[in-house]
């Protein structure tokens, strides 16, 4: 009986903290926690910082409108469009800063 309670104690410990937003996460709670059980392709080009971030912003909001992502999906999903410069600035941003896809192009746009 106490093999089988200390089992079911480290399920329900695993599962919190799966729950957990990651340590450094710069999405809010609740962003960071939206349901995601779909497989989701984006058709957006890399952007490594030396491209337009207008054109960027635009051909990913696209992309993700098509296939009917929400807002939240679209935080979760932006950072797989970055590489090299632009996943370092992403990287960097504040801990729980983002509570949406404005917020994030907010920052997209007025770093690049």
């Amino acid at each position: 009986m106490e093999a089988k309670l200390e089992k079911l104690e480290k399920k329900v410990g695993e599962k919190n903290d799966r729950d957990k937003p990651l340590a450094g996460s710069p999405f809010t709670a609740r962003v960071h926690l939206t349901p995601f059980p779909r497989k989701v392709k984006i058709d957006a080009p890399r952007f490594t910082g030396k491209e337009d971030p207008e054109i960027h912003l635009d051909s990913f909001n696209q992309s993700a409108t098509m296939n009917g992502c929400t807002d939240e999906e679209k935080c979760l999903l932006f950072f797989q469009t970055l590489r090299n410069r632009a996943t370092e600035w992403f990287n960097k941003l504040h801990p729980g800063s983002i509570d949406s896809f404005s917020d994030l192009a907010s920052k997209f746009k007025a770093k690049f």
